[in-house]
């Protein structure tokens, strides 16, 4: 089928559907929403269209009229949709003037004034809309990073607990980590042993002939290893008690250190005194303070 013919077949059934099809609700606010053809692409279709179809004389005729119909369709459609812009434009006067009466005593009976100062008023609410919609944004923004932070924060530190971890030391509260201790009981001198030297051809021999087994309960000695995790210098003091079997405390110790750097462990080592002639049964480790440096 030659390219004419289909220009006018399209035409043809685009003007039909819109002749049929029923009105909008919604009142256009310009007409320049429909773009009709020009004359002379309309004259072009009508010397185009016999010659093109190929038909009868009395077919031309009728095909000529039915685009003459569509034409006309088309240009009604773009009347009624300026005189729908045009109803629009009349409604909005018509609302203004309407406001203007309710709204003359405090404005006055200048209309022109009352239009100016409306306009202000109109301008100065969508002025502070759009502020109020960059504030709403930037508090978005400000919760969401906010967010991002809080998550990668409690990643970081979740990072930081298992390498502190794999390295033995524990989290004790306030960011300070307290690293494996070991704890030792001596044995008891129930008397003074003799140490007796003998020289020989091969070197000095010593000898010890009355050492005690007797464990002393009474003393203990800790050794262990402090650790602070925050980002910052701090003075760190931390707790280390020890209780027995029925849960009363038995002994304690307190290890403090000052300007301790972070992410490195303080070695300590302290003699505790202790109230049971058994060993503890138990003991636990809490931060008495972690303050940054003023």
């Amino acid at each position: 089928m030659p390219a004419r013919t289909c220009i006018a077949l399209l035409l043809l059934s685009t003007a039909v559907v819109i002749a049929d099809a029923p009105e909008e609700p919604v009142i256009p606010t310009t007409p320049d929403d429909i773009a009709p053809p020009t004359e002379g692409e309309l004259e072009r279709i009508r010397l185009s269209l016999p010659n093109g179809l190929g038909v009868k004389s009395s077919r031309s005729d009728l095909w000529t009229e039915l685009l003459d119909q569509a034409v006309d369709a088309v240009r009604l459609r773009e009347r009624l949709a300026q005189s729908r812009a045009d109803i629009a434009l009349l409604q909005k006067e018509l609302d203004e003037l309407r406001q203007f009466i309710l709204d003359h005593e405090e404005f006055g009976t200048d209309y022109e004034k009352y239009r100016e100062v409306r306009a202000v008023a109109e301008r100065e609410a969508r002025r502070r809309m759009v502020e109020q919609r960059r504030r709403q944004m930037d508090e978005q923004r400000a919760r969401q990073l906010k967010d991002r932070n809080a998550r990668q924060q409690k990643r970081d530190e979740a990072e930081q607990d298992q390498r502190f971890a794999e390295a033995g030391f524990q989290p004790i509260g306030l960011d300070v980590f307290l690293g494996r201790s070991s704890f030792f009981y001596a044995p008891r001198d129930a008397t003074q042993p003799t140490v007796i030297y003998t020289p020989g051809r091969y070197g000095t021999r010593y000898v010890n002939p009355g050492d005690s087994d007797e464990i002393d309960y009474t003393s203990m000695t800790i050794s262990g290893s402090v650790l602070n995790g925050t980002g910052d210098i701090r003075n760190v003091g931390v707790a280390i008690t020890f209780f027995d079997e029925y849960d009363n405390q038995i002994g304690a110790e307190i290890i403090q250190i000052e300007n301790a750097r972070p992410n490195v462990p303080y070695p300590f080592t302290a003699k505790i005194e202790m109230a049971l002639n058994r060993p503890f049964a138990s003991h636990s480790s809490y931060v008495l303070y972690s303050d940054p440096l003023p």
